[in-house]
């Protein structure tokens, strides 16, 4: 999926930021150390978050 712009403010000036540790996301019934780090596509301008999804979708599967 491409962005490029943001869809609440019309900005193109957008960055990439992680989220890790208690942040992550884990899998219904699944262990702690299972968990995914979460990516999110973020707008510099007013801060929204566009766009997000997890790094590791093996540990839903």
């Amino acid at each position: 999926m491409k962005i490029e712009e943001c869809q609440y403010c019309g900005s193109k000036d957008l960055t990439i930021g992680h989220q890790y540790a208690q942040g992550c996301i884990y899998p219904e019934l699944w262990g702690i150390r299972l968990g995914s780090p979460v990516e999110h596509i973020i707008c510099k301008e007013c801060g929204s978050i566009i766009y997000s999804r997890v790094t590791k979708i093996d540990k839903f599967k």
